[in-house]
């Protein structure tokens, strides 16, 4: 047994390099493309003397993916700025949507960088990693511009992370604990229903694969963030002991269909078995196809209904996410089993990848 154990763990071990083969391509493929990058042809030019640049001086400053890179271009006439413009980095997509079309962005355009810079940071609710880090950047990158020109600067004030991020930090310790001393019957059902609030609802930490396609894309300008933190213990705790420790215990979304299927119960609903041989494979076959299209620069993503907890997300997201957490209620974790290529991605690093949704609680 334990000549076995071990053999499993080399096993697992084994897929890291696998993955770190694949950093590798991710970013040689980039290197190719180049200008040829369809995301670059619109931005400001690199050797435009008159274009302040972020990357990699400011890379220290992350959001909830990585670094949010900027360029600011100055009017040479007037001294004022003119543009705000951002590379593409690795945070969501459906955060970084919420800031750009909140406006929080524009303000800086038409003053000088003396004035932009003293500027407030606001908030943008959805997204507030995404909106503090691209602020932060911006009011950082002002500063040292302006440094030399400037005898008092405003004081710079770090990046202070809110109240519902300290709750949510807090709830991923609980996770870690019940990974290793499962809880049962009502502790079971707060832990679910703390994931659900706090981490989900309240705070937005949460990991989906267009997150890890978006570091595959940027790779390797990577920094330090909330999910990098938590895909980076997702993949140790997988390989150590090769069960899932985000899909089974973290994910916002996991819990709120755990919760579905218990109130099925409950209620005396039929529990359905999800016994098909082939669709578990449905969701690694998604995983590839995304992270092939993320080495290409291929604009496919594959679909996830994570932003469900986000404020005014798109209605079609709404009607998905609830029609999966309605199925949930005789389908257990309907969505995690067959779907969820976050998942699939995950389990890569533990077990076995469909094994392992058969043991996921229902």
């Amino acid at each position: 047994m334990a000549v076995r154990n071990w053999h499993d763990l080399c096993n697992r071990g084994g897929r890291l390099f696998f993955a770190a083969a694949i950093v590798l391509l991710g970013w040689f493929a980039r290197e190719l493309r180049g200008t040829g990058d369809p995301a670059q042809e619109n931005m400001v030019p690199e050797n435009d003397s008159h274009v302040l640049s972020s990357s990699p001086a400011f890379d220290r400053i992350t959001g909830f993916g990585g670094p949010v890179p900027v360029k600011i271009a100055i009017d040479p006439a007037t001294g004022r700025i003119e543009s705000v413009e951002f590379p593409p980095n690795a945070e969501d997509p459906d955060f970084w949507k919420k800031v750009i079309d909140s406006g929080v962005l524009e303000k800086y355009s038409g003053l000088t960088p003396a004035e932009a810079a003293v500027l407030p940071v606001d908030a943008v609710t959805g997204a507030t990693f995404s909106s503090r880090a691209a602020q932060e950047t911006v009011r950082e990158l002002l500063l040292s511009a302006v440094s030399a020109r400037q005898a008092e600067l405003p004081e710079r004030t770090a990046a202070r992370f809110p109240w519902e991020i300290w709750l949510a930090a807090a709830v991923f310790l609980i996770d870690l604990v019940a990974f290793f001393r499962p809880p049962g019957g009502r502790l079971r059902l707060v832990q679910l229903g703390a994931n659900v609030v706090f981490p989900g609802i309240a705070a937005h930490c949460f990991l989906s694969f267009a997150q890890v396609a978006g570091w595959l894309r940027n790779a390797p300008h990577w920094g330090w963030s909330v999910a990098i933190v938590l895909f980076i213990v997702s993949i140790g705790l997988g390989v150590g002991t090769g069960r899932n420790f985000y899909c089974t215990g973290v994910c916002p979304y996991g819990s709120a269909q755990e919760l579905a299927a218990r109130l099925g119960r409950r209620c005396g609903l039929r529990t359905i078995p999800l016994s098909s041989r082939w669709m578990p494979y449905l969701r690694r076959v998604l995983a590839g196809a995304g992270i092939l299209a993320a080495l290409l620069a291929w604009p496919f993503r594959p679909f996830e209904p994570f932003s469900l907890f986000l404020a005014r997300t798109s209605p079609v997201i709404v009607t998905v996410g609830v029609l999966f957490l309605a199925a949930a209620l005789r389908l257990p974790r309907l969505w995690c089993r067959w779907f969820c290529p976050c998942g699939a991605l995950l389990d890569f690093f533990c077990r076995a990848d469909v094994r392992q949704t058969k043991g996921m609680k229902p």
